[in-house]
């Protein structure tokens, strides 16, 4: 589930690391095709047959629907910040206000000139903005697919809860120790 949900949120996968999903798949005796919703009712459809089939009772069920609900809120919040981009308005303010920062320290350049620690102090800070507004740029996608130093490590992330669940036997498992900074994140 972690894998789709990887692969959704970035709207792009590494062929490898998609054959082992389609692996994990073909072991739960599911098509390769197969969506987050549709991972989240065949999860909903163990629990009911292991609750019918006396294998848990009214607790343990009670707690695996506690966990799927939790799941279903996490995955909802990480869709909803994909989704909700920053204000485009907030994005040409930050950028507007740094640009008249820098042709205001200009022009305090053109009429003030003699004052070298308050021209080091404007320099400093306008580079300061800028830089602010260039991070802000990058924070906007925490799930881009480019390996941008900003974006969530979420290749990690499914690949310890893979190490945790499957054990280090797997083949996923050998990507952490891959020089490609593409598999880092």
């Amino acid at each position: 589930m972690v894998w789709q949900l990887n692969f959704q949120l970035r709207n792009f996968y590494h062929q490898d690391l998609r054959r082992f999903q389609d692996y994990l798949l073909e072991n739960l005796e599911m098509k390769p095709t197969t969506t987050l919703r549709q991972l989240g009712q065949a999860r909903a459809a163990a629990v009911r047959n292991l609750y019918e089939s006396k294998k848990i009772n009214a607790r343990g069920r009670e707690q695996l629907m506690n966990i799927a609900n939790a799941t279903v809120d996490a995955i909802g919040g990480l869709e909803r910040i994909r989704n909700t981009p920053l204000p485009a308005s907030y994005d040409v303010f930050v950028r507007m206000l740094s640009w008249v920062f820098g042709f205001q320290l200009l022009l305090n350049f053109k009429t003030d000139g003699a004052s070298l620690v308050g021209n080091i102090t404007g320099v400093v800070l306008f580079l300061g903005f800028l830089m602010a507004e260039r991070i802000g740029a990058y924070v906007e996608g925490p799930f881009d697919g480019d390996g941008s130093t900003f974006a969530l490590p979420l290749n990690a992330i499914c690949l310890t809860i893979s190490r945790d669940l499957l054990g280090n036997e797997t083949d996923s498992c050998l990507h952490h120790f891959s020089k490609d900074p593409v598999r880092w994140t």
